[in-house]
């Protein structure tokens, strides 16, 4: 039988009072791809440096943590930005969490020891990357966006990276300093990207299911995409419908998936009235679903639907998470 490229398991709440943790386990094979580093390479690391410490199955086969990803990014990029070896980057990564006197997230120990090392910015990274984009160099494209997800955590890339590209090749598009196909171009290369990464998080089974879109009309979509990563992130299955989504499709997806949530995102004034009817239609149809609504329409205009509007920085996101958590877990104990 293939074994799976990643478990989830859960943690129980640590001694320092933190919440309880969803731990993601991946495989090597997933591992090579999430950070660039050949399999021999992560091998020789773990034996020669120590530098992570990966589990293992009753079968001997290794399990890499999500700390020990993040590890193994940060030893990549010290290499290449400070321009010095393995046992160096491991000294380093190592005394970063020794001087931490409770443990440290993969995050939190990351950016500590990123602090030290030369100037580095997204842009060295987004810069040309955007130059290839707009030119359909999609090999040199292709090339930068890997080398970016190896050395920044993939939700940095997304948000400091990609994303950003994104919004300026609207405004330059608007502005007619580049053409549609160069738009559509750009647009189907980074939404790739993100479905790419939709397929491989895992999904925790014992969590409720979301379905995602767009309004009818509603074309803006790079906000809820970020959303869902998040929701992807945290082990929830999302079936996500993309932009201008019609009523019909939605009220199918959502008794075809049993979700509990309905997450919708609106950027155009334009089209609130028609999307409150939507939502009204929704909540006739499946009177328990929640709703999880985003973008500045909804924000901004007047609808019945306020209570249910989440603001669009990843905190809140976590905020709103672990109060449906723990209302679910309340309930089934």
């Amino acid at each position: 039988m293939r074994m799976l490229y990643s478990i989830c398991i859960n943690i129980g709440r640590n001694s320092f009072g933190g919440r309880r943790d969803r731990r993601c386990m991946y495989n090597i094979k997933t591992v090579v791809k999430l950070t660039g580093i050949p399999a021999v390479t992560i091998r020789a690391w773990e034996n020669r440096y120590g530098a992570v410490d990966p589990e293992r199955t009753e079968g001997g086969h290794r399990l890499y943590s999500e700390r020990d990803v993040d590890d193994l990014r940060w030893l990549k990029r010290a290499m290449e930005e400070k321009d010095i070896n393995i046992s160096q980057a491991a000294r380093l990564l190592k005394q970063a969490k020794e001087e931490r006197r409770e443990p440290a997230t993969a995050a939190s120990t990351v950016s500590a020891a990123v602090a030290e090392l030369p100037r580095s910015t997204f842009d060295l990274i987004k810069n040309p990357l955007y130059d290839a984009l707009i030119q359909y160099r999609t090999e040199e494209a292709n090339r930068l966006i890997d080398k970016g997800f190896a050395l920044y955590a993939y939700e940095d890339m997304f948000h400091h990276v990609l994303v950003p590209i994104m919004y300026q090749v609207g405004d330059e598009w608007e502005s007619g300093k580049i053409s549609v196909a160069q738009e559509h171009f750009v647009s189907n290369m980074i939404y790739e990207r993100f479905h790419a990464f939709f397929r491989v998080l895992p999904i925790q089974g014992n969590l409720p299911r979301a379905v995602a879109f767009c309004p009818a009309g509603e074309r803006h979509q790079l906000g809820l995409l970020l959303f869902v990563l998040y929701l992807r992130r945290q082990g929830m299955e999302v079936l996500y419908l993309g932009a201008d989504t019609p009523l019909d499709g939605v009220l199918q997806a959502i008794g075809s998936k049993q979700a509990r949530y309905v997450c919708s995102s609106l950027t155009g004034k334009r089209f609130l009235a028609a999307s409150v009817e939507m939502f009204d239609n929704i909540s006739a149809e499946y009177p328990d679903i929640r709703l999880v609504l985003g973008g500045k329409a909804f924000a901004e205009g007047k609808h019945p639907y306020k209570q249910y509007v989440l603001k669009g920085d990843p905190g809140s996101w976590e905020r709103w998470f672990d109060e449906e958590m723990a209302e679910r877990n309340s309930q089934y104990g």
